[in-house]
């Protein structure tokens, strides 16, 4: 009864023994799971934040890129801003005689760009040595201001001619003395305005004191008196032009085929 007994005794323990023995080894198990698992999520932790920071940085670098190329396309604008402002430039010329104002005129048929120039005559001898041709490639704006100085062709010589890219405005000049045998005073194939402007005793043995083909002409406020031309148009002669005269006087020129 006894050895019965304490066979059962020593079954029962080594049972709970082992019992015990495979719980201990499964917390164990569970502990380990836990760390893998812990340690992978912040491995995947790590790698998320490292991949975001160099993401980050990238996008940082194609923002500062993305700021230099906008710096740098303004900077362009702005020099092209510039450019265009310099090349859209007034002169003003003052001159004290005939050769001076030739001089201009020559410079100003030199021009690659587009300018308005306003030429100022001051007191000197504009007595005419060689007749003036005013013709660029690029349109030209030119402003003439007389105060009141007298062109003397001496009736031997021819004044001015203008081609089609040019504009021409003669304010309070004197136009005297020319001769030739077309357009002694001037010819004018571009667009011509006078302006409180006078031409008078001017010749022409042939046509006209002012020439105008393909042209326009304006007159305002001016005296054209005492021109004579020996065949046609006695002070103008105009083909296929636009003509307007305001305010102004036409007396006493004369040719074979009306004024």
């Amino acid at each position: 009864m006894n050895k019965s007994k304490l066979l059962s005794f020593i079954i029962v323990s080594f049972f709970l023994l082992s019992v015990i023995t495979t719980v201990n080894a499964a917390q164990n198990d569970t502990q380990t799971t836990d760390q893998i698992t812990d340690n992978t999520q912040n491995t995947n932790t790590n790698i998320e934040e490292n991949t975001n920071a160099k993401v980050n940085q990238k996008s940082s670098k194609n923002i500062e890129i993305q700021k230099s190329s906008d710096s740098i396309k303004t900077g362009n604008q702005n020099i092209k801003v510039a450019t265009k402002k310099q090349t859209k430039k007034d002169t003003t010329l003052d001159v004290n005689n005939y050769q001076q104002l030739t001089d201009v005129i020559e410079n100003i048929n030199q021009q690659t760009t587009t300018e308005t120039h306003t030429i100022n005559l001051h007191d000197g001898d504009y007595t005419i040595i060689n007749p003036i041709t005013i013709t660029n490639t690029t349109p030209q704006n030119i402003i003439i201001n007389g105060n009141n100085q007298k062109i003397d062709g001496t009736n031997t010589k021819q004044f001015l001619t203008i081609t089609p890219t040019i504009t021409l405005t003669i304010n309070n000049l004197v136009i005297v003395n020319t001769n030739a045998q077309n357009a002694s005073a001037i010819k004018n194939n571009g667009n011509l305005t006078l302006n409180n402007t006078i031409i008078q005793n001017n010749t022409a043995t042939d046509t006209s004191i002012i020439m105008s083909t393909n042209a326009k002409l304006t007159i305002i406020n001016s005296d054209l008196s005492n021109n004579k031309a020996t065949n046609m148009g006695g002070v103008t002669y105009n083909n296929n032009t636009t003509i307007n005269i305001t305010n102004s006087t036409l007396n006493n020129n004369t040719a074979l085929n009306g004024e």
